[in-house]
């Protein structure tokens, strides 16, 4: 019966190598599976857990490595109205759960290819694809469907991914740490190392007694834009018009672990990422 299983998953993958065009370069080892959507990127996703790896075949060098794994997850919880114009919630986490093993791919069109991955009981669909040779467009779905609009209990899914920084020593032996521009217009910042910006828009005021505070605060902005640009050179848009979170990592000093990671969050069970890398060398 094993043997019968091993066999079947084997020509399962075999047939989904062939039916991908050889303009994918598609390659597939016991650990990952590697494929091309350009002539000058690589893309590594491994098999046993979630890791997506994108590779510049021009300089050899590594343009973007996940870090914790694509994850999904319910919100629950309340929305309040203030007044007119500015609506409050609160809320938590729940049902979270990790992409951990790679079950198939296969290519549905010429120019995209997808991977399903599987966790306790969801699975996540990646589609893969590209529309000029340096960018990877990255379409996420998972089969999580529960929702609830009642603002006493609000409930709907996310998304969220995760990326190592790209630190690295400079030719004097200082540390060079990557920093992020963008997101459009927020109070008090031009560089977002270090932030967790809200990317929605957000109006409102609170006061009580003596005690005042304006929102939305310097992590949420009237002009929102879920756009950032690298220092080392790429640009990462993500296509939604539902609210994004973007955590970009840890100010330099309270770094403790030999790498430091930046997280998407996207709220519903589908999302689109795109990809942007530059034709210099950063």
């Amino acid at each position: 019966m094993l043997f019968n299983q091993i066999f079947a998953f084997f020509l399962i993958l075999i047939a989904t190598v062939y039916s991908c065009p050889s303009s994918f370069n598609v390659k597939s080892n016991e650990t990952s599976v590697s494929f091309q959507t350009s002539e000058t990127l690589l893309v590594v996703l491994s098999k046993s857990s979630f890791k997506l790896t994108v590779i510049d075949l021009i300089t050899q060098k590594v343009q973007l490595e996940s870090d914790i794994n694509l994850g999904s997850g319910l919100w629950r919880g309340a929305y309040e109205t203030l007044y007119f114009g500015y609506m409050f919630r609160v809320g938590i986490e729940e049902k979270y759960q990790l992409a951990n093993s790679l079950q198939t791919f296969d290519c549905y069109s010429n120019n995209s290819i997808s991977f399903i991955y599987q966790s306790e009981n969801r699975v996540f669909n990646l589609t893969f694809s590209s529309i000029s040779e340096r960018s990877l467009h990255l379409h996420i779905e998972v089969n999580l469907n529960e929702y609830d609009t009642k603002p006493y209990n609000y409930v709907f899914p996310f998304i969220s991914i995760s990326f190592k920084t790209i630190d690295r020593l400079d030719s004097m032996k200082t540390m060079d740490y990557e920093d992020f521009y963008g997101f459009g217009q927020y109070w008090g910042f031009t560089r977002y190392r270090g932030q967790k910006l809200y990317c929605w828009s957000e109006d409102g005021s609170w006061s009580f007694l003596n005690i005042s505070r304006r929102l939305p605060q310097a992590n949420a902005s009237y002009i929102p834009m879920p756009l950032f640009i690298s220092n080392r050179g790429y640009a990462v848009y993500v296509n939604e018009t539902r609210r994004v979170n973007f955590e970009l990592g840890l100010f330099p000093e309270q770094i403790k672990t030999d790498h430091d990671s930046w997280t998407i969050t996207t709220e519903w069970n589908s999302t689109n990422i795109q990809f942007y890398f530059p034709n210099t060398n950063f």
